[in-house]
């Protein structure tokens, strides 16, 4: 690989971070090489040398990590500029309301209330299924002791296995949130684009006419026509 292809590669990165497309970086002023040689079959253009493409494919790694730990700070930023409204409710959400966790458990640790009111209260506080209310369930389990607590230590062991499969969920959908939403943003190719093999060099000149300087092109393939360099 030349110094030239080396230098291409860097410049490449730098500027797709920037959000310019391929097409765009080989048409600009500044471009590493013409278009032709970066794309020309019959030139054994840069795509279709293997030591540059795997170079090239490598600093796009690194850039679409830069991309993702960029989403995860813009993230963060979002949540800090919220609203103190929006942050209260978005906290009530994820963690209950904690005074009507409190007065549950009131309810439930007390065995002077009805049984009934006491199992209505454990069930409340699996229906909220936050990790405080878990918490205040397996505080009143430890203590439910006795036969007369029997009925009211059935319903908490219920409850809490629910609240737990409930917390799991919330994790998992979370999870998959947070990752289709990275996908989305760091995705650099559509499902419209082709490889190098698949282009002819009337293909790359037809595009390169229609893009003129307007950035709207095509990314270079992730696997081109592997040839020795």
């Amino acid at each position: 690989m030349s110094p030239q292809q080396a230098a291409g590669i860097i410049h490449i990165a730098e500027e797709e971070l920037k959000g310019r497309s391929l097409t765009a970086i080989l048409l600009a002023d500044d471009r590493p090489c013409s278009y032709s040689t970066f794309w020309s079959k019959r030139r054994n253009g840069w795509v279709h040398k293997r030591a540059f493409v795997d170079a090239l494919n490598l600093a796009r790694q690194e850039v679409r990590g830069h991309r993702l730990a960029n989403a995860v700070d813009e993230a963060v930023d979002r949540l800090k500029i919220a609203t103190v409204d929006a942050a209260r409710d978005l906290h009530r959400q994820i963690t209950g309301d904690v005074g009507a966790i409190e007065a549950l458990s009131g309810i439930v640790m007390n065995r002077s209330r009805d049984e009934q009111e006491r199992l209505a209260a454990v069930k409340a506080l699996g229906d909220i299924g936050s990790q405080a209310a878990a918490d205040e369930l397996l505080r009143a389990l430890e203590m439910a002791t006795g036969k007369a607590e029997a009925n009211v230590r059935l319903a908490l062991i219920e409850e809490l296995g629910r609240a737990g499969a409930a917390m799991d969920t919330r994790r998992r959908l979370a999870d998959m949130t947070t990752l289709d939403r990275a996908d989305r943003m760091t995705a650099s190719k559509s499902a419209s684009e082709r490889t190098a093999e698949e282009l002819s060099d009337d293909d790359l000149e037809a595009i390169a006419r229609g893009a003129g300087s307007g950035g709207a092109g095509v990314a270079a393939p992730e696997t081109g026509a592997r040839q020795a360099d």
